[in-house]
């Protein structure tokens, strides 16, 4: 048997569907895994919690429940998972 890499298991979370697309296609590789994809916060946290991803790519900008208000109940809930905000804003305020 060759060695067996862990892969990394990846959730998507855009309201645009072509961002979560290229995301997507970035991310398709051999080290990861996008286990789920969804485009408003009470989706993505409903997600999160049942599928416990290492990796959480998290927009901004989105319905029902924005990226931070998702991002501090994540760190609540799953202390483990690693958060990536992803934004196509360019202010410097938001950014920060």
């Amino acid at each position: 048997m060759g060695s067996h890499r862990k892969l990394i298991r990846i959730q998507l979370v855009d309201d645009n569907e072509v961002t979560r697309a290229l995301l997507r296609g970035i991310l398709r590789g051999e080290e990861y895994e996008v286990v789920g994809e969804a485009s408003d916060g009470e989706q993505c946290i409903e997600m999160a919690l049942r599928l416990k991803p290492d990796v959480l790519c998290l927009d901004i900008s989105m319905p029902k429940a924005d990226g931070l208000e998702v991002l501090r109940q994540v760190r609540a809930q799953l202390p483990e998972t690693v958060v990536l905000m992803v934004t196509s804003h360019t202010e410097r305020e938001m950014v920060q």
